[in-house]
């Protein structure tokens, strides 16, 4: 009997302990694997967005060890301005670029008492892009800007490369030519000397149009009509570089006069001589007949 019961009690904490077990058996498969996407998905969430890093590349090992790099900058803008302001901020969108040291190539403008618009691109040295975007955002209300650089050293290294090559081999080609014994190989070196000079022409052209795309930004401006935009703001600063081309449109006046002058004055002075010349020589001949007389 007493070993019965201790069966039955050791039977009895058997049977205890598995409701719970059972308990965590029955809990659903799929309700754990969703309260732990709700934990990753909440650990997530809390974090900051990760930054992608861009892809490697092989990059240039010709350039990219440079410390001088060329870059090539460009810049759009648009202006909103009055209706009645249209055709003024179109005109100082022009004496800014030439201020600048730059040049327009092309542009349209259209107003009217109701509205208008106008495009403009621009062409302004590198260097004086931030002054000349500055000073053309002060021109009316600015709706958009943006600028570009772009790294073109490794074009710019390759485009000098084409040219050294090519003069290398004409300088190989006339070595050749003075050695050349035969009229067969002498006309060869010919031909392929011509071919050469050609290439080096194109070798040429192509370094100053690399050279050009970074001395030179690309600009382009929009300049759209908005009763609501306040007046332009007058551009009231005086700086050394303007000191500068208002002296030298007082000296291109002054040597515009000078010129002036002297194409009036020359003629009178050369009548002046030539009517004392006659006069001397009438005295002259006058005394002579009186002493003829005597």
């Amino acid at each position: 009997t007493e070993r019965g019961a201790s069966a039955d009690s050791a039977g009895g904490g058997a049977t205890g302990a598995t409701p719970g077990a059972a308990l965590d058996e029955a809990l659903p498969e799929a309700a754990r694997s969703s309260g732990a996407e709700d934990a990753a998905t909440s650990s997530a969430e809390s974090l900051p967005p990760s930054v992608v890093p861009p892809t490697a590349g092989e990059g240039s090992p010709g350039s990219d060890g440079r410390e001088r790099r060329s870059v090539e900058r460009s810049a759009s803008l648009t202006l909103a301005a009055r209706p009645r302001d249209v055709d003024a901020v179109s005109a100082r969108i022009q004496d800014v670029t030439r201020r600048q040291g730059g040049f327009v190539v092309s542009s349209a403008v259209s107003s009217s008492s109701g509205g208008g618009d106008g495009t403009f691109e621009l062409r302004i040295p590198a260097r004086n892009l931030d002054a000349a975007m500055a000073a053309l955002s002060r021109l009316g209300k600015v709706r958009e800007r943006s600028q570009r650089s772009q790294d073109i050293t490794a074009a710019v290294v390759s485009a000098r490369s084409r040219l050294k090559d090519a003069r290398t081999e004409r300088q190989s080609l006339l070595r050749q030519l003075g050695e050349a014994t035969t009229v067969t190989a002498t006309q060869a070196v010919r031909a392929r000397l011509r071919i050469v000079s050609e290439e080096i022409e194109q070798a040429r052209a192509g370094v100053r149009r690399i050279g050009n795309r970074a001395a030179f930004s690309s600009v382009m401006v929009m300049l759209i009509a908005d009763g609501s935009v306040a007046p332009p703001v007058q551009d009231d600063n005086w700086t050394p570089g303007d000191a500068a081309q208002d002296a030298l449109r007082v000296l291109e006046v002054a040597a515009g006069v000078a010129l002036i002058v002297l194409a009036v004055a020359l003629p009178v002075a050369l009548l002046a001589a030539a009517a004392a010349v006659a006069a001397r020589w009438s005295r002259r001949r006058r005394r002579e007949h009186a002493l003829d007389a005597v």
